[in-house]
């Protein structure tokens, strides 16, 4: 069976019309935000070939409804720049909203950026679902969901329904999902749903393709993160001989210099050539005759 934790099939189950009352109970589940299904209008369901074989396009599900806008995404890679990237989000969906001049309390969508994190956690807390900005902020925030702190390997029976809609998400074939399915009509539902699209070999030859494109783009990064660290390894390892030929060049002329003032002490002391060239065997006499000019 397909799973959700691909950005493709995420997006796929979910813009479908049929699955809009599964779509309406994942946004209560995880932000409180009640909607009915044929209040939903998807702006940006389709998804084309190049969007699949471009593992950087963006896959996410831009919703609205009378009072709300609302950004989805399944974030399978851990990001340094995941924060700045959701106030990106977020910034591009509060251009879509109008707020009153006189009183910016009032504005026409509260707007959510919502990520399903499928990568190890992010924080060290038990907490899965929070928000990023303070709940002061009324017209819009940011959630973020680690899905890696519901541990699947555990032989413990689903007890919430977020662990359960998680656990559909990562591993839809998991046996306690199926003993919580008897008792829950969505998740019923959606795996009966996501049974159906996994038949489609359209969908699966997609899907396969995407992951292609995925680890093709992972490969690439990867091999990028190589060769940076090699250059840094080897910018480290020129700075350290320049700096080495910079302290022998500096003990060569302290040599030299020392050298020059013994040599003409010695000349104007009148020592003996044979003395003076004994004491500098690397001096031949051409040389110091040359100090006596």
């Amino acid at each position: 069976m397909l799973k959700l934790t691909s950005d493709y099939v995420f997006k796929t189950f979910l813009c479908k019309e049929e699955n809009r009352a599964i779509l309406a109970r994942i946004l209560e589940v995880f932000s409180g935000i009640k909607i009915l299904p044929q209040e939903i209008l998807i702006k940006n369901s389709e998804i084309t070939k190049e969007d699949i074989s471009m593992a950087t396009m963006h896959m996410d599900i831009l919703i609205q409804t009378e009072k709300f806008l609302i950004n989805l995404e399944m974030q399978n890679d851990k990001k340094e720049d995941l924060i700045n990237r959701s106030m990106a989000y977020l910034s591009s969906l509060f251009k879509q909203v109008r707020f009153e001049p006189t009183n910016y309390n009032d504005y026409t969508h509260e707007v959510q950026v919502i990520f399903f994190m499928n990568f190890k956690d992010i924080t060290s807390n038990q907490e899965i679902n929070y928000t990023l900005l303070p709940s002061e902020i009324s017209c819009g925030n940011i959630r973020f969901i680690e899905m890696s702190k519901v541990d699947l390997r555990t032989n413990n029976p689903i007890q919430t329904e977020q662990d359960a809609w998680i656990t559909f998400f990562k591993n839809p074939t998991n046996k306690y999902l199926q003993q919580y399915a008897k008792r829950s009509e969505y998740i019923m539902q959606a795996l009966e749903a996501l049974d159906k699209l996994s038949q489609d070999p359209d969908i699966v030859r997609q899907d396969e393709a995407r992951q292609r494109a995925r680890e093709a783009q992972q490969h690439y990064i990867d091999m990028i993160k190589r060769q940076e660290a090699q250059l840094t390894h080897q910018d480290a390892q020129l700075e350290q001989q320049s700096a080495e030929l910079e302290r022998q060049g500096a003990q060569i002329l302290h040599f030299t210099n020392d050298r020059i003032l013994g040599i003409r002490n010695l000349i104007s002391s009148n020592i003996p050539d044979e003395i003076i060239l004994g004491t500098f065997p690397e001096l031949t006499q051409e040389e110091l005759d040359k100090f006596k000019i």
